[in-house]
């Protein structure tokens, strides 16, 4: 979905625009941070060795991926709201 920027909805016909930047910056500005304090931690209480933190680093980032689809942000077309308006 992310390919297009503006989608018709199947059922209700009404035309949407994806917004995905915003929400991917945040997302990973949020993972990075958890994983460096996940790190410090397991490597100073947990005594992790530092070739477990480079194993326990990308699977962990790679299972945060999952979640990343829920980023993305829909909003009716503004030409398509204008046209709603104007037949009504």
């Amino acid at each position: 979905m992310c390919r297009y920027r503006n989608i018709e909805c199947r059922h209700c016909k009404k035309v949407f625009t994806v917004y995905k930047t915003k929400g991917r910056v945040i997302f990973f500005t949020v993972d990075i941070a958890v994983l460096i304090v996940l790190n410090i931690v397991l490597a100073h209480f947990c005594g992790f060795t530092l070739l477990g933190l480079l194993i326990f680093t990308p699977v962990f980032f790679g299972l945060s991926l999952f979640i990343l689809p829920f980023t993305v942000r829909f909003r009716v077309y503004d030409r398509y709201r204008e046209r709603k308006k104007k037949k009504n």
